[in-house]
């Protein structure tokens, strides 16, 4: 039977020895792959937005794809889609 993601339509499959320790169901997998399918349009819907903490209240959120030379995830500003400048008292 073919399975595909309902966010992108990419074909996945299921298999038993990939199951999340959290929730205890099967994780989807890229059929090419065997890998975890990570689907970037899945995390486009469920990403969570914070306020800047630096006094600016801008709307922020981190993305894994996104860090900085150090390799620290950096605030990525909600309405530019650019690292966040804080008005406030820099980044």
């Amino acid at each position: 039977m073919t399975v595909y993601c309902r966010w992108c339509d990419s074909e996945i499959s299921f298999n038993d020895e990939h199951v999340s320790e959290r929730t205890g169901k099967k994780i989807p997998l890229d059929v090419e792959t065997d890998e975890p399918h990570n689907c970037r349009i899945w995390k486009l819907h469920h990403r969570r937005y914070y306020q800047c903490g630096k006094g600016c209240g801008r709307e922020i959120f981190f993305d894994e794809d996104r860090r900085s030379a150090s390799g620290k995830c950096i605030p990525i500003d909600k309405d530019t889609d650019e690292p966040h400048q804080c008005s406030e008292g820099g980044q």
